[in-house]
């Protein structure tokens, strides 16, 4: 999709998905429910901005989340992350992947 493309005002609106201040360990299991819930959503945009505590278990959930809505030709945008959520993206190298561009918060 180019980001040049006009803007479609009849186009609903992409779900938001909040993702939780906690993505602790712990905490996996209720991401994967709430990430499962919206699998085939054509577009989809997630939202980090509240997310501070982070275990590699949801990066990697969030990551193998994203490769298959790509391989399945879904959009799945960022709409805000927290400093904390954008540092552990970038030293995890997960930037392509999760298509993520440091949103802010």
């Amino acid at each position: 999709m180019s980001s040049s493309a006009p803007h479609r005002t009849d186009a609903p609106a992409a779900p938001v998905l909040r993702l939780p201040a906690d993505l602790g360990i712990e905490h996996v299991g209720a991401l994967r429910d709430a990430l499962a819930a919206q699998l085939e959503a054509e577009a989809l945009t997630l939202d980090a901005g509240d997310s501070t505590r982070l275990h590699a278990g949801a990066l990697q959930l969030l990551a193998a989340f994203c490769r298959e809505r790509r391989d399945a030709g879904r959009v799945t945008g960022w709409g805000g992350a927290s400093a904390a959520f954008a540092d552990a993206v970038r030293i995890a190298g997960l930037e392509s992947l999760l298509n993520f561009k440091g949103a802010p918060a």
